[in-house]
């Protein structure tokens, strides 16, 4: 038996007759707050700004396209979450796991973890992430990496993943990609290059996350 007095069948109704589910933003906010707390201690709380960027992430993971459309949001988009340090971006996108459905659900995985893999197994580190069966994958906290070598080879792990993904994108059936970060646009610019931002703003919808 769960011990949350909130469970995700407790967040939403069946409408029988369009087959769709209904969500309680309210009460998909308290598993939220539930689930965060649990995670990571009764410090964990809900600003209004925070309130703002979970009902953002919430439409987005449950498809509701009314809302999506209110807030310049597109599904078949990745996310891309900007913020300051601190600001809990690795936070959202673990909290809002929980509402995605099996199909579009994904990994967290480090930027400087992807790197380290690279320096250790060269390209053979991106097979999990590109094979066919792959889920989504969340690129944490891009910008924070160095460059990594194999060998001879040198390779931008985070630029090269953006550029697979670009490549696939007008397959709707593939995972989206989605990334947190720190940097602004332009120093994201300065990092990567002209031809990463570029690619970047057809992939993603920002949300920037505030205190």
């Amino acid at each position: 038996m769960s011990h949350f007095k909130l469970n995700l069948e407790d967040i939403f109704v069946i409408d029988k007759e369009n087959k769709k589910k209904i969500y309680d933003i309210q009460r998909c906010e308290a598993f939220i707050l539930e689930r965060g707390i649990a995670i990571y201690g009764h410090h964990f709380m809900m600003s209004f700004h925070q309130r703002q960027t979970f009902f953002k992430l919430i439409i987005y993971a449950i498809g509701d396209s009314v809302n999506m459309e209110k807030h310049d949001l597109d599904g078949n988009k990745g996310l891309l979450l900007m913020g300051e340090r601190q600001s809990g971006k690795t936070a959202y996108m673990r909290l809002i796991q929980y509402f995605f459905s099996r199909r579009r659900t994904y990994d967290i995985k480090s930027s400087r973890l992807l790197a380290q893999e690279f320096s250790c197994k060269g390209y053979e580190a991106f097979t999990p992430l590109f094979a066919p069966n792959a889920k989504a994958i969340c690129l944490d906290n891009i910008g924070t990496e160095q460059q990594a070598k194999f060998y001879g080879s040198t390779c931008d792990v985070v630029y090269n993943t953006l550029e697979h993904f670009y490549e696939q994108r007008f397959d709707l059936t593939y995972p989206r990609l989605h990334f947190t970060t720190c940097l602004s646009a332009s120093e994201l610019e300065k990092k990567y290059g002209t031809g990463f931002r570029q690619m970047l703003k057809e992939m993603v919808n920002v949300i920037v996350c505030e205190q």
